[in-house]
């Protein structure tokens, strides 16, 4: 995840940042710990960042047996223990995210979309909409 907090632009607050590698690495590591097929070794997984002058979006693409995203999402804590060492990953996206989503493609692949805003623009996210879909 080196290369990814040094794609920081300079005009993205240091704090918004930092929230946007915690969410990557959180879905990068949920992928690599839960996508695994039956052969219980590691799938193929991508990663694609779009970085906008008012948002960022991150893709977690892998070819694991997927998960339903609707049911887990429902079923997120109120608030989970600080020092927890697993079953926080999609908690801390949720609270980090402007928008997260979860889909599995025609080809068998999950992708796992997080994006987050830092500046207000017209194409800001309605806070009546739900945040994943």
């Amino acid at each position: 995840m080196h290369w990814f907090s040094r794609c920081q632009p300079s005009s993205v607050d240091k704090g918004i940042w930092a929230a946007c590698i915690t969410a990557m690495g959180e879905a990068f590591e949920n992928t690599i710990y839960h996508a695994k097929g039956p052969s219980e070794t590691v799938n193929t997984t991508r990663v694609e960042v779009t970085i906008t002058t008012c948002m960022i979006q991150m893709c977690v693409w892998d070819s694991g047996p997927g998960f339903n995203f609707d049911q887990r999402m429902k079923a997120l804590p109120k608030s989970v223990p600080l020092y927890a060492e697993k079953g926080r990953g999609l908690w801390i996206i949720d609270h980090i995210a402007d928008y997260v989503n979860y889909c599995q493609t025609d080809n068998q692949l999950n992708c796992f979309t997080i994006q987050k805003k830092w500046s207000l623009s017209e194409d800001t996210v309605d806070e009546n909409e739900p945040k994943y879909q």
